[in-house]
This record gives structure tokens, C-alpha cells and sequence, in this order.
């Protein structure tokens, strides 16, 4: 008897762990098409590479000042970004950020 009560313990164990999991999963999925929903896409040109910075588990992050050309033709100055990529001064690449918010990350590829 004592076997068969562990037996279902662990059984409803696992089971709420997996729909808890599930749950959270959603949410956090919810939470990032939340947070990109404004993200449109525009072009920037580099117009300085940063000292390399490293961090403290080893990786070399290259930040950047670029601006951000909207499609109205705005310039937009954005200060040490880290767009994950290899880039020279005056590069022209396509980025994607949030126009409504002046403090949004820029993403290289669509979030």
C-alpha cells in the first residue's frame, strides 16, 4: 500500500511540474510578442566600432554607434549598441527597432 501511495504522489508530481512548465512557457512567449510588437524595420549605417568589451565569462561583444535611417528619412542616433555581428565604420545593414521607444534595443534579425 505504502508503494501505491509514492507511485501516484510522484505521478501527480510530474504532472503539475509539466503543466507549470507549460504555463510558463506560454507566458514567456506572450511576453516577447508583447514587447517586439512595434519593431519595424530600417536601415543604419555604423558609424563608429566601440573598443571590443569582454565579459567576464570570455566572449568579445563589439558595440556600436550607429544611425538609424527611418522611412520618413528621420536619423536616429543610437549609442553603444551590441548588434551580435562583425561590422565596419559606414557599413549600411538593416536592424529593427521600436520607434516609440527611444530606450528599445536594436536587433539585427526580426524579433
Amino acid at each position: 500500500m505504502n508503494t501505491n501511495n509514492a507511485i501516484w504522489l510522484g505521478a501527480i508530481f510530474i504532472i503539475i511540474s509539466i503543466i507549470y512548465t507549460g504555463c510558463s512557457y506560454f507566458k514567456k512567449d506572450n511576453e516577447t510578442d508583447i514587447k517586439y510588437k512595434n519593431y519595424v524595420e530600417a536601415r543604419a549605417v555604423i558609424d563608429e566600432k566601440m573598443p571590443v568589451r569582454i565579459t567576464r565569462y570570455g566572449a568579445k561583444q563589439a558595440r556600436y554607434n550607429i544611425t538609424i535611417i527611418a522611412a520618413n528619412g528621420e536619423k536616429i542616433s543610437r549609442f553603444n549598441c551590441e548588434l551580435g555581428g562583425e561590422y565596419n565604420e559606414k557599413d549600411t545593414i538593416t536592424v529593427y527597432y521600436d520607434p516609440t521607444n527611444a530606450d528599445s534595443e536594436v536587433k539585427t534579425s526580426r524579433p
